[in-house]
């Protein structure tokens, strides 16, 4: 994912703060930091339990796990309006 991202540019990306045990709020901060332009919304799907403070890690968008179809969407189009 870092090797695409470093190679073309995306709107937006999505990352599950549980990913790898819990790295996932990790791997968005070091996207936002190191790899994305700054027009690249991050994205975290996280569960309600999490407790991450997801604004520090440079997150743009949290969006609430379960997903569903209408949460992802709706996140996306939020994603385009905000660049």
């Amino acid at each position: 994912a870092v090797t695409a991202l470093k190679l073309q540019h995306y709107d937006a990306v999505m990352v599950d703060a549980s990913l790898d045990g819990g790295y996932g709020c990790e791997l968005a901060r070091f996207l936002k930091e190191s790899v994305v332009e700054g027009e690249t919304t991050v994205i975290v799907a996280r569960g309600e339990r999490s407790e991450a403070p997801l604004p520090a890690h440079g997150v743009d968008l949290v969006v609430p796990k379960p997903l569903n179809g209408k949460a992802l969407l709706s996140s996306l189009l939020a994603a385009g309006r905000n660049h």
